[in-house]
């Protein structure tokens, strides 16, 4: 295994899946409680964190929220809905580039969300 459990992380589950498309969101969204922390990208897989009490922060150290993560999950419908018509040009721009300040703002999220203890999330 290239990643074992180490000291560091005491009190931490290593968790197993396997190597199937969704499997880890799948995993996680089975898993989440309310009090979690759920570091995520992933639109549905938020959603369902929030819904279940957790705090969400996307990797820009964003909180996300129930009604925004619903408008989002539209958008990205709409979005693809768009590009399976082929009609014409249609480019969806994609997540703006990481920088040290999105970093800064992600550990001061983790860290909030920490000792709020996972209080936050759904709406």
């Amino acid at each position: 295994m290239a990643h074992a459990p180490s000291e560091k992380y005491a009190g931490a589950e290593l968790v197993l899946v396997e190597n199937e498309n969704q499997a880890a969101d799948i995993r996680i969204m089975n898993l989440a409680q309310k009090g979690d922390i759920v570091l995520t990208n992933d639109t549905g897989l938020s959603l369902v964190a929030v819904s279940k009490g957790a705090v969400v922060i996307d990797a820009y150290g964003r909180t996300r929220n129930g009604r925004e993560l619903e408008t989002r999950m539209e958008i990205v419908h709409i979005e693809k809905k768009a590009l399976r018509q082929k009609k014409g040009k249609r480019k969806i721009r994609g997540l703006s580039a990481y920088t040290a300040l999105d970093a800064s703002r992600l550990k001061d999220a983790v860290l909030n969300a920490l000792k709020n203890g996972g209080k936050g999330g759904a709406d």
